[in-house]
């Protein structure tokens, strides 16, 4: 399954992508995982960033007649990806998914023990903040 909060890790963009790119059918080899944790590691992805980047690595690999999915597809791609969102409209939508959850076990771990109270107020600064 497709976490719900942005990766707060190397090893949190490793395993998406692995889940996204199984799901997208789409074989990645050590080489490409490890130019991925070089390239994106210290990022914090969306599900939806990922699969934008599997799913057009996987559209240039087939433009080009390969069977699989090559580092230069995933660099190219890596290379021309935009993140489409603001990182204070980031926290604040992480924000919103943490104060709706009903069960910690679900929550990224540096929220795991948060105080409702102080992280409302965050959310109501930000909220502010992105309606400018």
């Amino acid at each position: 399954s497709i976490p719900l909060f942005a990766t707060d890790s190397v090893e949190e963009v490793e395993e998406l992508f692995v889940v996204v790119a199984k799901q997208k059918r789409v074989n990645l080899s050590e080489e490409v995982i490890n130019e991925i944790k070089i390239k994106l590691g210290g990022e914090s992805l969306t599900g939806s960033d990922v699969e934008s980047i599997v799913t057009r690595a996987k559209e240039r690999a087939v433009l080009n007649n390969q069977k699989e999915v090559s580092k230069e597809d995933f660099n190219c791609t890596i290379d021309n990806f935009i993140d489409s969102l603001d990182p204070e409209l980031l926290e604040l939508q992480e924000l919103a998914g943490v104060l709706s959850c009903s069960d910690r076990r679900f929550l990224p771990e540096k929220y795991k023990n948060f105080d409702k109270i102080a992280l409302r107020e965050k959310f109501n600064e930000l909220k502010l903040r992105v309606r400018g």
